[in-house]
């Protein structure tokens, strides 16, 4: 094999892992985003618990 056979295989093997760390970093963000879409944070005021919905504060029924 050439030199120049070695470089262009080094390339592709670089271009490969790449694309896969671009892929693995997405998918990560795509997860994270999902777990924050699913978290919910209660705030209590006078022993009153209320959630944030909508951008208005809205208070839980016990």
């Amino acid at each position: 094999m050439s030199d120049l056979e070695i470089i262009i295989w080094l390339q592709w093997a670089l271009i490969v892992l790449l694309i896969g760390f671009c892929i693995y970093v997405f998918n990560a963000f795509v997860e994270l985003s999902s777990i924050v879409r699913r978290h919910k944070t209660y705030l209590i005021i006078d022993g009153k618990a209320y959630i944030l919905k909508d951008n208005k504060l809205v208070e839980i029924e016990k």
